[in-house]
Parts: C-alpha cells; structure tokens; sequence
C-alpha cells in the first residue's frame, strides 16, 4: 500500500519492523523482496526472496519464487556485462 504511494522508505521501515518482530513471516519477506527489486536493489531483492523461498511451506509459491531468482540473476548478469544496453 505505501509503495503505491511512493513512500517507499516508509514500507521498507515497516517491513523491516515486522521482521524484527516475526524474523520468519515470509509474506514480509516476500513485500520486501517485491519493493527491493522495484527500487533497482537486485541482490537485496534475490536475498530476500532466497528467504522466502526457505520460509514458505507452499511448494508451488517455493518454485515460483525460484524461477523469479534464477530470472533476476540472469537479469543481473546481463545489466553487469551492458550497464549502458
């Protein structure tokens, strides 16, 4: 909802609070992922999709996530050998 209103710093805040809270509630870690990668922060958002990958008991969101890694890697890769493509 606060990314939605460009308060990307306030949702961060949140997220983080709820993590220190509740280290293990994938779903921030999942919100945190999603506005990390928005932001153009690519390893934090595979490092935190990496988490949620751990902490999701749901398989088929587990194999979802990890092709969204394998695709933001690739991604990454890429915009590492061409900054300026």
């Amino acid at each position: 909802m606060l990314e939605k209103l460009n308060r990307f710093n306030k949702a961060e805040e949140c997220y983080l609070k709820s993590l220190e809270l509740n280290p293990n509630y994938y779903v921030a870690w999942l919100n945190l992922a999603v506005l990390c990668q928005d932001l153009g922060r690519i390893r934090d958002a595979i490092n935190c999709f990496e988490k949620v990958k751990e902490l999701c008991l749901n398989e088929l969101m587990r194999k979802a996530i990890e092709k969204r890694i394998k695709r933001l890697r690739k991604n990454f890769k890429i915009n590492m050998l061409y900054p300026n493509s």
